[in-house]
């Protein structure tokens, strides 16, 4: 599954990271795609703030699985 980050505004807020397929994705020029063999959605978006970690990004609702805490 590929996922991507895209690119918005001024880096200053946090960045979605959705699936490739999300229908919700916002339509951006420019985008970081994740491509990597993850086990789910939660170890996806571990692997991008770790190498993003200048960014602060945070799950789409809608196309993530991730569990409440």
């Amino acid at each position: 599954m590929n996922y991507v980050v895209d690119k918005s505004g001024d880096f200053s807020d946090y960045h979605e990271i959705h699936k490739a397929t999300c229908p919700n994705r916002p339509k951006v020029n420019d985008s970081y795609l994740i491509d990597g063999h993850f086990e789910n959605d939660l170890e996806a978006i571990e692997y991008s703030r770790k190498v993003h970690s200048s960014l602060q990004i945070r799950p789409c609702l809608s196309c993530m699985d991730i569990p409440t805490r």
